[in-house]
């Protein structure tokens, strides 16, 4: 269950420690607005679908779309294995044109001669996506592009991110990624959090800093192991908009905790990139 009070309590309190949210900014009646299964559709996020954006674009998530598109979109498609799955070849096509710098190829391939889809999670990851948006099918043992999918492909603006972005958290449950046993935290809190990144400012900051500032916490957190919530915020919320280039990242090695910690910061897009149908407190404004 989530904690929706505006105000925290103290036992969110010690977790969140000397770190201040931002989400009580936003008020009960925004945060309650926000909880919906569906804030894409009926627009309580909106997505600007109307520009182009260079961070986007180039990404490797969506080089990894484009990539499985294209293919997708040469008849007669891509050939499918007995289980659904992408056939080895082009796995490994596609292993060598993304050049992923966290899933390396020689890394890959260290252990094993063949790769499967589900042994490079990028690409698994958008196809499922893509299947989710209703972009690719499944037709004659090959992964089709359907008429939609061929049409956002040659699109020039947003609207392909905006169909991939919001079946994300509409159509599939992203928990299957990473299977971490917290059900729904936090990409139920997907409005919540977008727009609370949205008050942060455009430095490089700790992961465990930008869950706590941006993200609710469960009451499932103190029956939980104390690193789950920090690695479902990464899964789920952080590494999405990674891949498809809203943020960047980096890791750190700390000295204090002796060990070493990603950092993310907004990319110069992302501000422009969501908006929110939100509900102004009386005074017309937010704390920051």
């Amino acid at each position: 269950m989530l904690e929706t009070s505006s105000v925290p309590t103290e036992q969110v309190k010690q977790w969140l420690g000397d770190i201040k949210p931002l989400w009580p900014s936003l008020g009960e009646v925004n945060i309650k607005r926000f909880l919906v299964s569906f804030p894409f559709s009926v627009e309580k996020i909106v997505i600007n679908k109307n520009e182009s954006f260079e961070e986007i674009s180039n990404s490797l998530g969506m080089k990894a779309v484009k990539l499985i598109l294209s293919e997708a979109m040469t008849a007669p498609g891509v050939k499918l294995t007995v289980k659904d799955n992408l056939n080895r070849s082009f796995v490994a096509k596609a292993i060598d044109q993304l050049e992923w710098l966290t899933y390396r190829t020689g890394e890959i391939f260290e252990f094993s001669k063949v790769v499967n889809e589900r042994d490079f999670l990028p690409l698994h990851f958008f196809h499922v996506v893509l299947k989710a948006a209703g972009l690719v099918r499944k037709y004659k043992g090959h992964l089709v592009a359907t008429k939609k999918g061929k049409e956002l492909y040659r699109d020039d603006k947003n609207a392909l991110f905006d169909s991939l972005y919001s079946a994300l958290y509409e159509q599939i449950d992203i928990s299957y990624f990473d299977r971490v046993s917290l059900n729904g935290w936090p990409n139920l809190q997907i409005g919540i959090v977008l727009c609370c990144l949205t008050m942060i400012g455009n430095d490089w900051i700790p992961e465990e800093m930008l869950m706590k500032k941006t993200a609710i916490p469960d009451k499932r957190f103190w029956e939980s192991p104390r690193d789950l919530p920090e690695f479902a915020f990464h899964a789920r919320i952080l590494r999405p908009l990674w891949w498809f280039g809203l943020l960047e990242h980096q890791i750190v090695h700390s000295p204090e905790l002796k060990r070493e910690t990603d950092e993310f910061k907004k990319s110069k897009a992302f501000d422009r990139v969501f908006t929110f149908n939100l509900s102004l407190p009386k005074d017309g404004r937010f704390m920051q």
